[in-house]
């Protein structure tokens, strides 16, 4: 059964949450007022922001790909590959962008902003748990149980392994998962994911 997820304006200060991927992407890609703030509170203390290694990496990941599409760089141009010259033109889906950096390192090589996410979500005085062995024989076990995808799972064992209850995360997905208080953001109408 699917609970309902609380404001992130109604985290109490003080509090400590742990901040899934999505929360990170809709600030740095200026979709959403309420994550931005919340992220703001976590910077100044308000509240014990954390997160996980993998986390980190998902969110280079997708910032990466972003980055790719906004710049049409996995789509033509100078640091597209041989037969991508028609896809300038056009929005590159994310699918596509994944293939296209994949086949060019020249490509990849040629996009940088991505990084600065890391750097940002780190300088935010985040507090950053590793991916460690224990983390994904506990995520293994919670898949089972609850039928969440990898990342998400891992998302719920290092909380567990680390005492955190509270998420902030625009996933519904993590809706049915017991002993979790669940914050979102509530401003993003029909925006989509990030």
């Amino acid at each position: 059964m699917s609970r309902a997820f609380s404001s992130l304006e109604a985290v109490a200060g003080g509090a400590a949450v742990f901040v899934d991927a999505n929360i990170f992407l809709y600030h740095f890609l200026g979709r959403s007022e309420e994550c931005t703030r919340f992220l703001e509170r976590c910077a100044s203390g308000d509240v014990r922001g954390a997160t996980g290694a993998h986390i980190l990496a998902e969110v280079l990941h997708r910032s990466m790909i972003f980055e790719a599409r906004s710049k049409k760089v996995a789509g033509g141009g100078a640091a597209g590959g041989a037969g991508t010259a028609g896809k300038a033109r056009r929005e590159v889906r994310k699918v596509e962008a994944v293939e296209i950096l994949r086949a060019s390192p020249e490509a990849v090589r040629k996009l940088t902003d991505y990084n600065a996410a890391a750097g940002a979500i780190i300088d935010m005085g985040f507090s950053v748990f590793p991916l460690t062995a224990e983390v994904v024989k506990a995520g293994q076990w919670i898949r089972a149980r609850s039928g969440l995808m990898v990342n998400d799972s891992l998302v719920i064992a290092t909380m567990r392994i680390y005492g955190l209850s509270a998420l902030a995360t625009a996933d519904k997905g993590f809706g049915g998962v017991e002993g979790v208080e669940l914050y979102g953001p509530t401003d993003l109408g029909a925006a989509g994911g990030p």
